[in-house]
């Protein structure tokens, strides 16, 4: 027999806690912290860095700084290399200068300068009455001082007459120098070290001055040589100028005909001036 369903409402069945229906303790918040850390947060850190971002103005400052301190380093360190080349070859230069300048021949006035005769002058009746002529006689010796043979050897000599003008005659000079390159390379001698020789000169030369003018008589003297290491051509250079011939001194006549009357005047002295080589 079956007992009957009893009238009493059944009791509802107890839900089981399931553990998540509380505040989470601070253990759970560390751990819930630390797997982010671990997992999400070190992707999104690489992603942070990886991305591009502008740099900051100061950088920039600093790389053009940097740039500018290294480029102005490497054009000093260029600057100063090229100084320091500079130097060697000024310093090798010069000390090629100096061996040559001590090896080779140095031509250059030896003793007095003669005068042998007293300076004649010649007024022609067809020149105009300020065209003097003067003719000389004059002998000097030169001596090889160098170390080594002078070659092509040869002198020459240029006379002008001036009022009482103390100038050095340049241009005369230079002509006296240039005939004497020409006779070098015709008819030069060897003149070898300590060696010398005697040059002799009579000399006719005219310029524009009167008689009456003259005061002084310049002698100029070059000898042109060449020396056998570099082939140069160098040159001895002398000017000669007489006393003063005196205001009140009255010309002598010492041979006259229709076309040229010859005088002489009184020059008591000569002393060289300059002497210049180069």
């Amino acid at each position: 027999m079956k007992a009957s369903p009893s009238d009493e409402p059944t009791a509802a069945p107890k839900d089981e806690s399931s553990g998540t229906g509380h505040d989470p303790t601070p253990s759970e918040v560390l751990g819930v912290v630390w797997r982010w850390l671990h997992e999400d947060g070190s992707n999104w850190l690489r992603r942070y860095w990886s991305i591009e971002r502008p740099k900051s103005k100061w950088s920039e400052i600093v790389m053009v700084i940097l740039t500018v301190t290294i480029a102005g380093a490497a054009l000093y360190s260029g600057w100063l290399f090229q100084s320091q080349l500079q130097e060697a070859r000024r310093a090798t230069n010069l000390s090629e200068t100096q061996w040559s300048a001590q090896q080779r021949p140095w031509i250059g006035l030896f003793g007095n300068v003669d005068l042998h005769i007293q300076p004649r002058f010649r007024v022609y009746a067809e020149n105009p009455p300020n065209h003097t002529e003067i003719e000389i006689a004059t002998s000097f010796k030169i001596k090889n001082f160098g170390l080594s043979p002078a070659f092509n050897t040869a002198s020459e000599v240029e006379v002008l007459a001036t009022e009482n003008d103390l100038k050095l005659p340049q241009f005369q000079m230079e002509t006296s120098c240039g005939m004497a390159d020409g006779n070098g390379e015709s008819e030069g001698n060897v003149i070898f070290p300590s060696g010398e020789i005697t040059t002799n000169f009579k000399t006719t030369s005219g310029n524009q001055i009167e008689l009456n003018h003259i005061r002084r008589i310049w002698v100029m003297a070059c000898t042109s040589y060449q020396d056998g290491i570099s082939k140069s051509i160098h040159h001895s250079k002398f000017w000669i100028m007489s006393f003063m011939i005196p205001e009140a001194t009255t010309p002598a006549v010492v041979e006259k005909n229709q076309k040229v009357t010859i005088f002489t005047m009184p020059v008591t002295g000569w002393h060289v001036v300059k002497t210049e080589a180069d």
